[in-house]
């Protein structure tokens, strides 16, 4: 056990009783981590000086989350396509990323460690996959051809074929093990090459945590994601265990850090789908009708109907001051 004293406050003094106070005072006992998790070099490292990487480290994941969003701006200004290949490349680079912004932090342990990798991740991921295409989509757009249910459908089939088929095919790993490897001069140097990949539990969670949050967000629009969303799970699963068991090393033990954080976001992932899909059902906005008091004259007149395909219909509409027929 680990024991930290901690200064009993007044109120505490009453409800123990005084045996069990270790010369006036109460210790804080707290189960401690595997020793496969301690990071020894950096438990004496002060609050100060921690808090200060962690503070520098926010600031620069911060300032790459605008960037990653300016550059889905302008590659959807191009194509929707380009714009949803970025998402899924920044989505796949970002653990990279973040592993390198973390190595700047001070942390005890390997949970803590996680536990930072896992909130920037999921900032990044949550921002670019999600918030982005709904900030700098119009709003009139939403519904029309090639806008943001193409764009939305897009994301799902990248997620459901590609990030998978990278996984399996594992591209870095086959290169060391049989490009780099046989030019090894030494053996240690070869059997480098062949070490198992260690996988990161928080990374792993990030990625259940955005398809819910972007499933549940767009659902309204866009129902036919519960349908995208079970077949990503099932196959992330599949995929998942069959890495673990044939070709991932293991990982340090941790503790609930992780999972904790996770409650927390699926919280708030049901907490906006509730108000999204309120503000979507309620009053439906994105026909693009709405009632004015006073008219325009210039839609004052007989119009010949025309489909959103092009295609004319026969029917025509007349227009006049205050009402249609």
């Amino acid at each position: 056990m680990v024991l930290d004293r901690l200064s009993t406050p007044l109120l505490g003094e009453r409800k123990i009783e005084s045996k069990y106070l270790y010369k006036g005072e109460q210790l804080k006992i707290t189960e401690p981590a595997e020793p496969s998790a301690l990071r020894w070099g950096q438990l004496n490292v002060d609050f100060t000086a921690r808090f200060a990487q962690i503070a520098f480290t926010t600031v620069v994941a911060l300032l790459l989350v605008l960037g990653g969003g300016i550059a889905i701006s302008y590659a959807r200004s191009i194509s929707p396509s380009i714009a949803g290949c970025l998402i899924t490349a920044l989505n796949i680079l970002t653990p990279r990323v973040v592993s390198a912004l973390t190595k700047i932090e001070s942390h005890p342990n390997a949970s803590s460690v996680m536990a930072s990798q896992y909130l920037k991740i999921t900032a990044f991921r949550w921002t670019n996959t999600v918030l982005i295409f709904c900030i700098i989509s119009p709003f009139t757009d939403t519904l029309m051809e090639d806008s943001l249910i193409e764009e939305i459908a897009k994301i799902f089939t990248l997620d459901l074929f590609l990030r998978p088929t990278l996984q399996y095919l594992n591209i870095g790993g086959n290169i060391g093990k049989h490009l780099k490897a046989p030019k090894a001069k030494r053996q240690r140097t070869m059997n480098l090459f062949f070490k198992a990949d260690s996988y990161d539990i928080g990374e792993r969670q990030t990625n259940i945590t955005t398809i819910f949050f972007f499933t549940l967000f767009y659902s309204a629009i866009y129902p036919m994601g519960y349908f995208f969303a079970f077949a990503i799970f099932t196959l992330k699963y599949w995929l998942d265990k069959f890495c673990i068991l044939r070709s991932w090393g293991q990982g340090p033990k941790i503790g609930t850090s992780v999972a904790k954080i996770s409650n927390v976001f699926y919280l708030l992932a049901l907490i906006c789908f509730a108000i999204q899909t309120f503000y979507s059902y309620a009053m439906f906005p994105y026909d693009n009708a709405c009632h004015v008091d006073t008219s325009d004259g210039s839609y004052t007149g007989s119009w010949n109907l025309t489909r959103m395909d092009g295609e004319e219909i026969t029917d025509s509409v007349l227009v006049s001051d205050g009402h249609s027929e």
